[in-house]
C-alpha cells in the first residue's frame, strides 16, 4: 500500500515537471516571436492574434498547467535600432502565464 501511494506521488510529480517543461517552451516560443516580430516588422506587436496573423506563431498555445489560452500581456515602449535611426516602438513586449497556480519552484507561474 506504501508502495502505491509513493508511485502516485511520483506519477503526479512527474505530470507536474512535464506541464512546467511544456510551459516553459510555450512562453520561450511566444516570447521569440515577440521579438522576431517586432525586429523583422520593426514594430510591437499588439496582441498574440498579431503574431498568428503574420505567421511568427502557427497558433495561440493553452497553457499547459491551467489547461486555458489565458496568457498575461506586459505591454511596453522600447528603442530599436533601424540602420543609423533609434525608433521607439510601442507594443507587447513579454507575455506571462496567467495561471495563479505555484510550480514545484514554489513561484507563481503567473510570474515564470
Amino acid at each position: 500500500m506504501v508502495t502505491t501511494l509513493a508511485m502516485g506521488f511520483f506519477y503526479a510529480s512527474y505530470i507536474q515537471r512535464t506541464k512546467e517543461a511544456q510551459l516553459k517552451e510555450a512562453l520561450r516560443t511566444m516570447r521569440e516571436a515577440i521579438e522576431n516580430y517586432t525586429t523583422y516588422e520593426q514594430q510591437a506587436p499588439q496582441s498574440l492574434e498579431d503574431l498568428v496573423r503574420a505567421n511568427y506563431l502557427f497558433e495561440i498555445p493553452r497553457d499547459p498547467v491551467c489547461t486555458e489560452v489565458d496568457w498575461n500581456l506586459h505591454f511596453g515602449e522600447r528603442n530599436l535600432i533601424l540602420g543609423l535611426e533609434l525608433k521607439k516602438v510601442k507594443g507587447l513586449d513579454n507575455v506571462f502565464s496567467g495561471c495563479p497556480k505555484v510550480g514545484s519552484d514554489r513561484k507563481p507561474y503567473n510570474t515564470w
